[in-house]
């Protein structure tokens, strides 16, 4: 009986292996690529969902709306990034057309993120370290758990990955393998890091840093007026910015800023997910992701330390790896910094050392590729699931059909407030805080104080609730509970009376 299974399944195998395997095998190295492309990009179609959007990509649609000049204001007043994603956003929506495709726009910008990065593998990583590692990576950029994340969020880390990726690939191009130009696109990718995300600016120091000193251990004293210009160009450019930061650092105080110990371990980080996943699903992650980093140390003790490998892909873990050590730091002295959606930003390099150590490590891919069938299928299901949620769109749907065209909601926290504003910016809505939130929202509020002005007129009143509201939530009749952000809203009729005592209650 045994027999009889074995043969079964080595019959299948080698039928797979003549039909499948061996004709791709046989095809150039480009065409590999674009089917590993074509096959990734598909992949990702379920999704391209146009209802669900979390907090924060809510936010960053809103800001979309407005003209580049009040974008960029509001983002100094109110936001804790650079203006790179936003701008990058806009350009996306601007191109689809209309507040119907807005979500989508997103999506295919994100998409398109996805499709960038693996770029880098085909072209500029080739030429670093070679076809065999440029395959595994351009493969890892869209089957690791970290892109089903990176996948459905419609903020700036896609970009960051991307531009920190190219930025370290040219990095050590423009020192080992250095071709005219080089230094150019290094230069380019770091000033565009830098405008993306403020965890950028730690690791394009790092790199620049790195450079630099193998460029004086090497003696290539001719290339540091390149990297010096390069640098200063960067830094000039960065310069505007910069006071535009300090603003925000001090505005970002009275807002949101993450707590001391927010970041869950330093492998979930970078290699997997960072929203809340099954227990089970998170134990296997964390093996995995313990055993891929045991793999690169491992490569990098075995092999002879002057092959070019060995020395990519020691800076590679060294920049990786410094994020969390500065984080931390700036965690523990000046402010908390330490998050787990930042620690992504780097896994472009980290899915370097992957490649690197698979392609080397040939007696342990039967391990590599078992852990990955299991870590992708669970991954991609459990985040298709996600994005698929219909709680968001019952609630537009309720919100637009059930009410009353004379209607008044009446809301608490932010969450509640881009929800309306998103789902239903049609309808007449009033926010019982003492406290304003966003600067963004300041002629919207003076807007809405005009609904107080006589609570009789309308027909029915509202008060819209969020999960923070636990016990009045659970009392609500109409519930609403996605497991895109794992938030929650419900609506409850309430009389003028006691829409009045909540407004008033809110101005004491």
């Amino acid at each position: 009986m045994f027999s009889v299974v074995k043969n079964f399944f080595k019959d299948g195998f080698e039928e797979i292996k003549e039909v499948f395997i061996k004709p791709f095998l046989r095809l150039s190295f480009y065409k590999k690529c674009f089917l590993i492309i074509l096959a990734g990009l598909v992949l990702y179609l379920p999704y391209m969902n146009t209802v669900n959007a979390s907090h924060d990509e809510r936010y960053t649609i809103l800001l979309c709306h407005f003209d580049i000049l009040e974008m960029i204001k509001t983002i100094i007043a109110e936001d804790g990034h650079p203006p790179l994603s936003y701008l990058y956003a806009k350009l996306w929506i601007e191109l689809f057309g209309g507040d119907v495709h807005q979500v989508l726009a997103l999506r295919c910008a994100t998409l398109f993120m996805f499709f960038l990065t693996a770029l880098l593998g085909v072209f500029p990583l080739k030429r670093l370290l070679g076809e065999k590692v440029s395959l595994a990576f351009v493969c890892f950029v869209f089957v690791l758990p970290s892109s089903f994340e990176l996948a459905m969020n419609m903020r700036m880390y896609p970009l960051a990955v991307f531009f920190m990726g190219g930025e370290f690939i040219y990095a050590m191009l423009a020192v080992y393998k250095p071709q005219k130009g080089d230094f150019l696109k290094f230069a380019l990718f770091s000033l565009l890091a830098l405008y993306t995300h403020y965890y950028c600016v730690i690791l394009s120091i790092v790199i620049w840093g790195i450079v630099f000193i193998d460029l004086l251990r090497l003696k290539k004293y001719h290339d540091l007026i390149s990297f010096f210009i390069g640098g200063f160009c960067v830094a000039l450019l960065f310069v505007p910015w910069f006071f535009a930061f300090l603003s925000q650092y001090q505005n970002i105080t009275d807002l949101w800023y993450p707590q001391v110990g927010h970041a869950f371990m330093a492998i979930d980080g970078a290699l997997f997910s960072y929203h809340y996943v099954s227990r089970e699903y998170y134990k296997i992650l964390c093996f995995f992701g313990i055993l891929c980093w045991l793999f690169v140390f491992e490569f990098l003790f075995d092999v002879k330390k002057e092959k070019l490998e060995y020395i990519v892909i020691k800076r590679a873990t060294i920049v990786f790896w410094s994020i969390y050590l500065i984080a931390l730091a700036l965690s523990l002295f000046l402010r908390p910094n330490l998050v787990e959606r930042y620690l992504v930003i780097p896994v472009a390099i980290f899915y370097m050392g992957i490649a690197v150590s698979f392609v080397h490590f040939k007696k342990f891919r039967l391990i590599f590729l078992s852990l990955f069938v299991i870590v992708f299928i669970m991954g991609y299901n459990g985040n298709r699931l996600k994005v698929q949620d219909k709680n968001y769109q019952q609630m537009q749907t309720y919100l637009r059909e059930n009410l009353p065209q004379n209607s008044l909601i009446l809301y608490d926290h932010t969450t509640s407030h881009l929800a309306l504003m998103f789902y239903a910016p049609e309808k007449n809505i009033c926010k019982a805080l003492r406290k304003k939130y966003l600067e963004l929202f300041k002629e919207k509020v003076k807007q809405e104080e005009k609904n107080l002005e006589n609570l009789k007129k309308y027909d029915k009143i509202y008060y819209m609730l969020s999960l923070w509201d636990w016990t009045e939530y659970n009392n609500c009749q109409e519930q609403w509970r996605s497991k895109y952000d794992n938030t929650a809203y419900c609506l409850k009729e309430i009389s003028a009376d006691t829409a009045k005592s909540i407004i008033l209650h809110s101005k004491n």
